[in-house]
This record gives structure tokens, C-alpha cells and sequence, in this order.
């Protein structure tokens, strides 16, 4: 029996159990099952179809972050924790059944061939792409694959009459946690992280040596939307700011003893003045991270509640390398606070909450009464924290009420924005490269917004109706930010043009007034802090 199959046996046994059935009569009882379905279904029965449905049921019945990956998932999810992928280096978007290229990792086989952001991938290997229907996952089987296989694109270019045909060869990519660093002024600088990974911690001390942070007075660490990752990354990054021996996590579960993760003496930002940006996507590991600070007033949180995930999965690997995980702890912060949300049983439900909280108010208001949360004390200052449901940020900073505008949705919803960037790129892109030959000359100088404007109305028109173009001189600053900022991916690249998306990370914006301002920071992790 593969070991496959003896898990699916096992998860049933589990439900058979509770019939009353001896393990030996649940082991009868599943065989005959299936010798049942071999033998008189109506149809020919795909085994190991049924197999994994009847293991994404079980885990689904556990809790919500137990799961199973087939052979295919499992590989694309180790890749992005891994820190790398075998591909050409594109990030793209699909567009009306158009693939949009959006930005060009650079070194990679696409940026070395030629590649540009904006270009139109008309079909891989022959095989055609525009104009037909197709899911991500089959996208990406035809552009990733392993190093040193070869593949062709047909671009269509924007200039040219016709497709441009590429001879790539596969290679691998890196994936970073840390997605950009810059100064913000002489003291201060942020830090935007997007995951936990296997290189979290590389990244971080290289990015320690580059860009000289030891000298900074105050330092912004920004996982808004950074989904967590492995727990040892957390842990190594917790380290930098915390004393020797002062605990950064533990760990509790039914099968495995308490496990303590304590500070050493090596990390070189404990004395910098610290401010961790979170939102309702932040989950897991940077859950970790912003419990740890905040327990034991190291700094300061501004944003919003946080997911509220706080259990550990660990990961079992079987014979076809498809793999499943298991939630085998629950983990808590310094003070022993669990921060995990409640699971009635509905995944649906689970996964839907943070999207309750947006239509509840909940992420305009910072009054918003919480149920099921348990007071306790940070560890040095004994300010209010609460148990439960998540990180509650020290500071408060609404979304955006642009978010629940109709018009902005359906902009949103209807992806009518990039390619207007798209075809301005196309119009201008020698002029713009020449005028602003890097971010901060397009950042500080940019002067086409008008003619910017005015090119995304007359294409809007084509696409909305008469009720959503009249709301749309409301939503003129937002629009062309955007645009702004899939302008300067095409041209910069991703990690130029986070500092054009933050003009609007309203958490960032007052992070920098309160970290810049000992007195007022000093006042927050005291306790003694009114808006």
C-alpha cells in the first residue's frame, strides 16, 4: 500500500472510529469500500482523484491550515519559501485573455533576451495564448520548468508590425522576502518584507551590510499583506531587536513538549527605535514578529488587526512528492498570548472574515468593539494587550475609504488600469527613460501627469458606463498613483516602485511622524499615548 493510500486510510479510520468500529474493522470496512467502487461503480473509478478529494475533505473537518498539496502545488509552494523557481524571471497579468507582461526580473533569461515590461506574450512554444481562456497554474506550466530546457515566446510589441519571436532558456529565479530598502531621510529607513522564507535571514544580513542599517536611528519593518512563512525565520528576524534570553515565541501541542525560542546576544538592532506596519493579511510568522516587539515594548505597531493565525504546521512529504501539513502546535508570544482566531468549522467562513471585517467597519474605525478577547500585560510597561483574534496594533490607521467606493471597485475588478499604463509606455517610452532615467527623477519630477489623465479618461469612457465616468474626476489622485506605479515597475522594476505605491501606505506615512519623535514614541510604549 502506498504511503499515500495509508494516509487517506488513516485520516478515514478517524471518522470510522467514531462509528464504534475496532481499527481492524475500520481497515475492513475502508477496503471493502473501495473493492465495492472497483468493482460495481458505473463508471470507471480514477483512484488517486479520489484519494486526494478524500483528503482535502478530512483536513478541511480539522482546522483550517491543515492542508494537502498534490505533486504540482508542492512544488510551486517549496519554491516560493525556498526562495527561488526555474523560469524566465516575468511577472505578468492577465487582461481580456491578453498576457501582460509587468515587470522583468533583472538577470534573469527574460531580461538577458531582450523582454520588456508591457510586452504581449502572444504564445509559448507554438502553443497560442492570446485570446484563449487560461488558468494561472497553466500558464505557468509553460513558462517555468527546469533549468536549462528552452522554450520560445511570441511578443507582440507595441512599434512593431510584427510578433518578435525569443529564444529563452530556462533558469532559476530568485524569489526575495525582502522586497525593497530605502532611507527614508538621514535616520530612518524602511524595510517592505512579503514573506518568511529559507532565505529570509541571508537577505536580511546582506541587506544589514549594504545598506549600512546599524547606522539608523529608526527603522520601519512593513509586513502589511506578508502572509508568514517558516517560523525559524520569524524567530532568526525577532532576534535582531531583542535582548539575550528574552523569549520570542514558544510552542505547546498535544504530541510535542513546550518548545522556547530565546534571543541571543548577536543581533544588531536592539537599541534602534522600531516600528512594525501591520494590516488584516498579516499572518503567521508576522504575527510572530509584531506579538514579540509589541509584548515586550520594543517598539511600537500601527495599522490594523492582524489575520489572527497562530498555530504550526509540519510538513510530511510522501512517495509521489505530493505532501501534506498538519497543524501539530499552537504558538504564543512572550506573555502567552495565543493569537489564533476562531474556526466554527466552515473554512468558507474562516477565510471570509477579514472581508466581514470590511463590510462591518471594522477597518475604518478603531472603536470597533471585539468579542472572545482575553486582557493581558505587555512585559516591561504592563500596557493592555489583548489575546485572541490577532495582533491589535498600538496605533490605529484606517483603510482607505477609496476601498469601498463603487467606481474605484470596478476599476479594480475589471483590470482597466494597467493597460492603460501599457499603451502609455508604448507611446513614451524612450521620452520617459530619457526625462527620468532612474526613480528618484521620475519620483520627484514626474510632469506628464495631465497628459497622463486625460489619455486614462478618454480610454475609461470606452469602458464603463455613464454612471461610474462621472465618479471618476473623485477618484483623479488614486487613478494616476496607480498608473504611477505600473509605469515605474515597467520601467525600474518591482523594488522602485514600492516607493511610489507607498505615497498612499498611510500606516508608513504615520509611522514616520511618530518614529521620528522620541518623545511621543516614548509615550506609546508606555502607555500614555492619545491620538
Amino acid at each position: 500500500m502506498s504511503k499515500i493510500l495509508l494516509v487517506i486510510t488513516l485520516c478515514c479510520i478517524s471518522l470510522l472510529a467514531g462509528s464504534g468500529l475496532s481499527r481492524a474493522q475500520s481497515w475492513s470496512k475502508l477496503d471493502a469500500f473501495h473493492g465495492l467502487l472497483q468493482k460495481h461503480y458505473v463508471d470507471t473509478v480514477d483512484t488517486n482523484e479520489l484519494i486526494e478529494a478524500a483528503i482535502r475533505a478530512e483536513l478541511r473537518k480539522l482546522d483550517p491550515h491543515s492542508m494537502y498539496f498534490n505533486p504540482e502545488e508542492f512544488k510551486a509552494v517549496n519554491e516560493r519559501l525556498k526562495g527561488n523557481y526555474e523560469g524566465i524571471g516575468v511577472q505578468y497579468v492577465m487582461v481580456n485573455d491578453t498576457l501582460i507582461i509587468t515587470h522583468i526580473i533583472h538577470g534573469g533569461p527574460a531580461f538577458l533576451a531582450g523582454l520588456q515590461g508591457g510586452d504581449r506574450i502572444i504564445a509559448v512554444n507554438q502553443d497560442t495564448l492570446a485570446g484563449v481562456p487560461h488558468s494561472h497554474a497553466d500558464i505557468r506550466s509553460k513558462l517555468a520548468g527546469e533549468r536549462g530546457s528552452s522554450l520560445s515566446v511570441l511578443i507582440d510589441r507595441a512599434g512593431y508590425s510584427d510578433l518578435l519571436e525569443f529564444q529563452l532558456t530556462r533558469d532559476k529565479i530568485p524569489v526575495k522576502s525582502i522586497e525593497t530598502v530605502y532611507w527614508l531621510n538621514d535616520s530612518t529607513a524602511y524595510i517592505k518584507l512579503s514573506r518568511f522564507g529559507a532565505t529570509t535571514s541571508r537577505e536580511w544580513k546582506r541587506m544589514l551590510r549594504k545598506q549600512n542599517l546599524e547606522e539608523a536611528k529608526a527603522l520601519i519593518l512593513d509586513v502589511q499583506s506578508n502572509g508568514g512563512g517558516y517560523l525559524n525565520a520569524a524567530v532568526d528576524l525577532v532576534n535582531e531587536f531583542l535582548e539575550e534570553n528574552q523569549l520570542i515565541v514558544y510552542t505547546e501541542g498535544r504530541g510535542l513538549k513546550q518548545q522556547l525560542s530565546l534571543a541571543d546576544k548577536r543581533g544588531k538592532m536592539r537599541s534602534v527605535r522600531l516600528a512594525i506596519l501591520v494590516d488584516e493579511r498579516s499572518a503567521s510568522a508576522s504575527e510572530i514578529l509584531a506579538g514579540a516587539i509589541q509584548d515586550w515594548d520594543r517598539g511600537i505597531v500601527l495599522g490594523r488587526r492582524s489575520f489572527g493565525k497562530g498555530s504550526v504546521q509540519r510538513q510530511f512529504v510522501l512517495d509521489d512528492q505530493s505532501a501534506v501539513r498538519i497543524t501539530v502546535a499552537q504558538y504564543f508570544t512572550p506573555s502567552g498570548r495565543s493569537i489564533q482566531k476562531a474556526y466554527n468549522g466552515n473554512l468558507s467562513d474562516y477565510h471570509n472574515e477579514v472581508s466581514q471585517r470590511l463590510q462591518s467597519g471594522e477597518l475604518f474605525t478603531p472603536d470597533y468593539p471585539q468579542e472572545n478577547l482575553t486582557e493581558l500585560k505587555t512585559l516591561r510597561q504592563e500596557r493592555s494587550i489583548w489575546a485572541g483574534g490577532g495582533i491589535q496594533p498600538d496605533v490605529f490607521v484606517p483603510l482607505d475609504s477609496i476601498w469601498i467606493n463603487d467606481a474605484w471597485q470596478s476599476l479594480q475588478r475589471k483590470a482597466l488600469l494597467l493597460p492603460i499604463a501599457v499603451q502609455f509606455i508604448d507611446q513614451q517610452r524612450d521620452s520617459l527613460l530619457q526625462n527620468y532615467p532612474d526613480i528618484a527623477t521620475f519620483q520627484a519630477s514626474f510632469k506628464q501627469e495631465e497628459a497622463l489623465w486625460y489619455f486614462a479618461l478618454s480610454e475609461l469612457k470606452q469602458d464603463l458606463p455613464s454612471e461610474e465616468i462621472a465618479n471618476l474626476p473623485a477618484l483623479k489622485s488614486a487613478i494616476l498613483l496607480r498608473l504611477r506605479v505600473q509605469i515605474a515597475s515597467a520601467l525600474y522594476g518591482r523594488e522602485e516602485a514600492i516607493r511610489i505605491e507607498n505615497e498612499e501606505n498611510r500606516a508608513l506615512t504615520k509611522a514616520l511622524e511618530l518614529i521620528n519623535n522620541p518623545k511621543v514614541y516614548r509615550s506609546i510604549l508606555q502607555g500614555e499615548y492619545t491620538p
